[in-house]
């Protein structure tokens, strides 16, 4: 396996992935001060998660009430808008984390995000699968 042309295997040095998900709170400096701290931390790669609201929330989810940090309640789908970064938001982040040495990466949830994170060049190092067999299916014979 490789990654970017770098060699995954016994023998090779190890790939270190700095998990940043949407620990940024659909913040782009936060995400980016993340990226810069993973550089700082001498990983190889940061991935975030990408997804396209609403395609990747389930309908029966959509509605369901979320209480957040403060008491305020708000759908599940209202959260997810929130803390969600805009497609855009990627380019300028893997163009940043390229310039600090890192690869860039994401986890898609949606065969409509793999189409735009693929469009943009991005790698997919997750999907969200784990009852999406026809999505494992579509990112194997449509995108790879």
């Amino acid at each position: 396996m490789d990654i970017k042309g770098r060699k995954i295997r016994d023998g090779e040095p190890v790939y270190i992935i700095a998990e940043v998900g949407i620990n940024h709170n659909g913040d782009i400096e936060q995400a980016t001060e993340l990226i810069r701290r993973a550089a700082e931390a001498g990983v190889d790669a940061v991935k975030f998660q990408y997804r396209v609201l609403p395609h990747a929330i389930p309908e029966h989810m959509r509605e369901q009430p979320k209480v957040l940090g403060d008491g305020t309640v708000v759908t599940y789908l209202e959260y997810k808008k929130s803390i969600e970064l805009p497609q855009g938001a990627h380019i300028e982040l893997s163009d940043f984390a390229h310039s600090v040495g890192l690869d860039y990466g994401v986890s898609i949830w949606d065969t409509v995000g793999g189409h735009i994170m693929a469009d943009l060049g991005t790698f997919t190092l997750g999907v969200e699968a784990s009852s999406k067999i026809d999505f494992l299916n579509y990112l194997l014979k449509d995108i790879y």
